[in-house]
């Protein structure tokens, strides 16, 4: 007959067998389709949840054809050059075409249009704006603002009789055009009309006709097309 101590052991040993065996046969965390389901929504809890998880950044592997849309965005500032060029129109006298702005500084003339883009953009609402004319770019006042600037700078008695204005059309048409043919078209003189002219600085000498008396020529100037908002004469 076992001993009461005895009958204690046996179920003990009984015991830690029928664990064991349990233990063995429950599957492992890897192969419980209920475990991996719950990771699964954990990481979409994890993800749905605002500042919870770093939000990942696409990057697109070195050699990809998909590498091209991922633009650094430091590629594409133009700070420097657009302060540059706001300079340079600024303080030019003339207007600047985009090759002289890049060979000034050192761009190219695909960034330099992009900058000239994004200064006209950042003063079109201005009293300062952009203007394309005389085959380059420069800054003016803008039109909005005209009739306080006429008042300024341009009392009524300065502004272009109508003779000085079709003696401007007739060289404009006709350039490089001697002061006798523009006498023969208008059927008038031309003397004073021409000094006003030269003064306004619309009209400028052009060098001498090959004719007897070899007659000075006059053709039109940068600060005619500027003036009157043209690119060309082809406008």
């Amino acid at each position: 007959m076992q001993s009461d101590d005895q009958l204690v052991v046996a179920d003990e040993v009984a015991v830690e067998h029928a664990g064991a065996a349990a233990s063995t046969a429950q599957p492992t965390d890897e192969n419980t389709p209920e475990t991996l389901d719950a990771s699964a929504d954990d990481v979409r809890n994890v993800n749905a949840s605002e500042g919870a998880w770093p939000p990942v950044v696409p990057q697109a592997p070195p050699g990809d054809a998909e590498s091209d849309a991922f633009v650094q965005p430091e590629l594409l500032d133009t700070g420097d050059l657009q302060r540059n060029i706001e300079a340079l129109l600024f303080v030019a006298t003339e207007a600047l075409s985009i090759r002289r702005l890049a060979k000034v500084t050192s761009a190219e003339e695909a960034d330099v249009t992009v900058a000239l883009q994004r200064i006209d953009a950042a003063f079109a609402e201005r009293g300062i704006v952009l203007r394309q004319v005389a085959g380059g770019y420069r800054f003016a006042t803008s039109p909005a603002a005209r009739v306080a600037v006429e008042a300024y700078l341009l009392p009524p008695k300065t502004n272009l009789s109508p003779a000085a204005l079709e003696t401007l059309a007739i060289v404009a048409y006709n350039e490089p055009v001697t002061k006798a043919q523009v006498e023969e078209i208008r059927g008038v003189s031309a003397d004073s009309v021409i000094t006003t002219l030269l003064d306004r600085r619309f009209i400028a000498e052009s060098g001498r006709k090959e004719a007897p008396g070899r007659p000075m020529l006059y053709r039109t100037t940068p600060e005619f097309l500027e003036a009157f908002g043209l690119n060309s004469l082809g406008d």
